[in-house]
């Protein structure tokens, strides 16, 4: 069996970094996390090609060559999808599509042969069987989230490392919090769902082993959704990275990856057990946090707020957020700040 697994091109957005990207002699920000761990699913005898159109352009002779054609996108890259499905129906290649665009909106897709909506694990060995037997459905959707610690390691030798600024991995996916700007629990829900920490340094040595030298975006809907589960994470990184073999920087540097700001006192901190120096000494390692900071009202009567998004305690941020000398560990994140609802105090120029 042939499958070409295809990710959209992203549109000029901030997110796409287009304008930055010659500048570090580099085609894309990250690769498509979610196609290498399908790609991870399918059977290992078949013959598998990964276009990424933030990489390289979709051939014609990419799309004949294959059996079926995998789609995954965000809903952003709606237009682009368009564009590959409509090549695919030219040639009468079946689509499958999956991902958050065709989960929320498959309808709008009437042209796609098979979608699967959801999270693909529970599902993926049902589908390989059908498409074996030539008798894939129209729609897939396994009836719970699936188990994370199942979750192989991504197919990394379909892409080139040299094209990307940085690799991505996953620890964990939902997240607790209910930000009504925020569309995470619709598709990973509200209960933090973490791989084990042997698995996310498998992937990590995996990269290590296949010449990666670089930085690690860790790309979870909330990296301290579980802040248990992230120390124990944090604890054996710490083993992994001061062991012989796991030599990836040219300095050691120090950790402490700084408390969830919706929560009023939890820090996420590793200390040695000899000193009070943090310990946690990584490479480049990102990750993404999305804080959503909405301020409301004591007295308010909106029944739709949720209490776990409003601050418990008058503590200015800057005491919230230490920051940590020579950190290695970097948060990158965007702000969304509003109102719910807006105060009658609210004046223009607060806004």
């Amino acid at each position: 069996m042939k499958v070409l697994l295809v990710y959209p091109q992203n549109p000029d957005t901030f997110w796409s970094f287009k304008h930055v990207l010659r500048f570090v002699s580099k085609r894309s920000t990250f690769p498509p996390l979610g196609l290498l761990t399908v790609a991870a699913m399918l059977p290992r005898d078949w013959e598998l090609k990964l276009v990424d159109l933030n990489v390289e352009r979709l051939k014609d002779a990419d799309l004949r060559w294959a059996d079926y054609v995998m789609l995954s996108a965000m809903i952003i890259h709606k237009n682009s999808a368009h564009e590959v499905i409509t090549r695919c129906n030219e040639l009468n290649k079946p689509v499958i599509a999956g991902g958050p665009l065709f989960t929320t909106g498959h309808e709008e897709f009437p042209n796609v042969q098979h979608f699967v909506l959801g999270e693909a694990e529970d599902i993926m060995q049902e589908l390989v069987a059908d498409m074996l037997a030539g008798t894939a459905r129209r729609y897939y959707k396994a009836a719970n989230r699936p188990n994370v610690t199942c979750v192989p390691v991504p197919r990394w030798d379909l892409v080139n490392f040299k094209h990307y600024v940085t690799m991505a991995v996953q620890f964990s996916r939902g997240c607790p919090f209910d930000c009504e700007f925020c569309d995470i629990i619709i598709m990973n829900g509200r209960v933090p769902r973490t791989k084990t920490p042997a698995q996310l340094i498998a992937e990590l040595e995996t990269l290590r082993l296949q010449g990666w030298r670089d930085m690690v975006f860790i790309v979870d809907d909330n990296f301290i959704g579980d802040k248990k589960r992230t120390k124990v994470l944090l604890r054996e990184m710490i083993a992994w990275r001061d062991s012989p073999k796991s030599l990836w920087v040219l300095k050691p540097r120090w950790l402490r990856a700084c408390r969830n700001v919706t929560s009023s006192r939890t820090k996420v901190e590793i200390w040695s057990s000899r000193s009070r120096r943090c310990s946690a000494r990584v490479w480049k390692l990102w990750a993404g946090l999305l804080l959503g900071l909405i301020m409301t009202s004591r007295t308010s009567s909106n029944a739709s707020l949720n209490s776990s998004n409003v601050r418990a305690s008058s503590r200015p941020w800057s005491a919230c957020c230490r920051p940590c000398p020579k950190p290695n560990f970097i948060s990158a994140s965007c702000g969304k700040v509003g109102w719910s609802p807006p105060p009658p105090e609210t004046t223009p120029k607060q806004c």
